[in-house]
């Protein structure tokens, strides 16, 4: 049985890549299975994963210069044949572990430089230079990986020409047997779940479910205090029914008690050519979605007839949308049957874990 590790010093223990996905196929797959992450105790889950508890400071400096050294001294009394980390901040930290003989890989979450260039905290006339260096720099480091794993054809692509052995574990949603409720009994209410911040298109949401008339549920964790309070004085806050964060048994529950699901995120770089794991989760739970105007996201949903795209930043047409999906009962039941069957046969956690585990095998033996 070969003993691998997963760490990252930003994702909570039970993160839904990590953990729900990754981890718990690597341990059904018969490999002993840590993960080293920060806010948890040691302990063996039900899922056959060892969980590390990991201090470190909050800041990101103090993370940088001082945390490394821990995470590795941990690390290394792990011993494990294959390390695989998911946070860029810990590549130095991964090519340390290759020179000490390690197998590593490192999973390319985001689009790094495309993510730094919407940084609302970095001035806009420093974006660029900095997205520059950061692909550079994250550029050197992924060359001398084990591997890249990436969640995207756009990012598999970019590191297919930096690494060749890159490979592309898409972030789709496991398939859930649990009957659902028929349509029709479902209410006639909108759901949004996720990261609560500026470029989800909260406040459009807000502002649209109000104007339509239907209510809107959220479920996550406000990104700041000052957008939290903005969207809480909106007019149409009174409409909302907000569950903060939720975990897995609440998300099926809400899914499952939803009529139309929302993604609506704006057009930043890093967003356009990203697949939002919440798209193929509306889909998989039955339910027709709203989501933003990218030629990427159309291509998923026009192609299997399963919801409407608007530009997320026009209110107008997020309204007609939610309004032809209420008032058109037969026409929103068909398209949410026709994106649960494209969930099934092609976007499910399932056909990736095959992936993953090619990638494993293939770098250990």
């Amino acid at each position: 049985m070969s003993k691998i590790c997963h760490f990252s010093s930003l994702h909570p223990p039970r993160d839904p890549r990590i953990y729900e996905k990754e981890c718990r196929s690597l341990a059904k797959a018969g490999y002993e299975v840590h993960l080293l992450v920060p806010n948890t105790s040691s302990t063996k889950t039900e899922e056959g994963v060892f969980l590390h508890g990991l201090t470190l400071p909050n800041k990101r400096w103090k993370r940088l210069l001082f945390g490394h050294r821990h995470m590795r001294k941990q690390l290394l009394a792990i011993n494990a044949e294959l390390y695989h980390f998911h946070d860029p901040e810990l590549l130095p930290l991964g090519w340390k572990l290759r020179k000490k003989g390690k197998a590593v890989v490192y999973d390319a979450h985001e689009d790094l430089p495309r993510q730094m260039l919407s940084k609302a905290w970095l001035p806009p006339w420093l974006r660029k230079p900095l997205a520059f260096l950061a692909e550079k720099l994250e550029n050197f480091f992924a060359n001398r990986m084990s591997a890249v794993v990436t969640p995207t054809p756009h990012l598999q692509k970019r590191f297919a020409k930096i690494n060749s052995r890159s490979v592309q574990v898409a972030n789709f949603t496991q398939l859930d047997e649990t009957a659902l409720p028929p349509f029709a009994e479902r209410p006639k209410k909108l759901l949004y779940v996720g990261t609560l911040l500026k470029v989800r298109g909260i406040a459009e949401m807000i502002e649209a479910a109000a104007e339509a008339g239907y209510p809107l549920h959220l479920a996550g964790n406000w990104h700041s205090d000052s957008y939290e309070t903005y969207c809480k004085n909106l007019p149409g806050w009174n409409n909302v029914c907000f569950h903060g964060y939720i975990g897995p048994d609440k998300k099926r529950e809400l899914l499952a008690d939803s009529r139309i699901g929302l993604v609506l995120l704006h057009p930043i770089p890093n967003y356009l050519l990203a697949w939002p794991v919440k798209l193929f989760e509306y889909m998989a739970a039955g339910l027709p979605v709203i989501a933003s105007d990218f030629p990427l996201w159309q291509e998923i949903v026009q192609e299997n007839d399963c919801g409407i795209c608007v530009n997320p930043m026009d209110k107008k047409q997020i309204v007609q949308a939610i309004r032809l999906f209420m008032e058109d009962d037969n026409m929103a039941e068909q398209m949410g049957r026709k994106g649960q069957l494209a969930a099934r046969q092609r976007y499910h956690w399932n056909s990736q874990e095959k992936n993953l585990l090619a990638l494993y095998d293939e770098i250990l033996r």
